[in-house]
């Protein structure tokens, strides 16, 4: 009975797959990549996993990189872009929150530095995306490995809205 169980899962697995519904972003050419961005961020080398999240904005733009071990069967092609705000402190991307990793980020200050931390990783330091001052669109984690979040005994302070720098 246990074999039959077994075998009874592996079919419905071949026959629907183990994906989640996610919608597909719409992108109906290679998205435009500018030169240079207002400002960029890189998942912190601290971080352990394999994953890395790229953000980098223009004055109306975001550009969103994801990588990660766990691969989606309509994996997008990144970067993904859209509009954002800046609202109580919190860089707001405006899309669908099945193809990112967070949303909603929370500027902190770590090692005199304007980062960003999802928020639901407050407080984690390890998870925060760290200013990359030399980040290049073409090779969006090429300084992952450099981009180190320093630990701090403080949960977190929020700048000023607008305030990203």
């Amino acid at each position: 009975m246990k074999n039959l169980a077994i075998a009874c899962v592996c079919i419905l697995v071949l026959t629907t797959g183990c994906r989640q519904d996610a919608p597909t972003p719409t992108i109906t050419a290679k998205t435009d990549v500018p030169k240079s961005f207002k400002q960029a961020w890189v998942m912190s080398s601290t971080w352990c996993g394999e994953m890395g999240v790229a953000i980098a904005l223009t004055p109306d733009r975001y550009y969103y990189w994801f990588y990660s071990d766990v691969k989606l069967d309509d994996e997008p092609e990144y970067p993904i872009t859209g509009s954002y705000s800046f609202v109580d402190g919190k860089l707001q991307l405006n899309g669908s929150n099945n193809l990112y990793y967070a949303t909603n980020w929370i500027v902190v200050s770590n090692g005199g530095r304007k980062c960003l931390s999802a928020e639901r990783d407050v407080g984690d330091v390890a998870r925060y995306i760290i200013p990359d001052t030399h980040f290049d669109p073409s090779r969006p984690f090429e300084n992952q490995g450099t981009l180190r979040a320093e630990p701090t005994n403080a949960p977190y302070s929020s700048p000023a809205a607008g305030s990203n720098r």
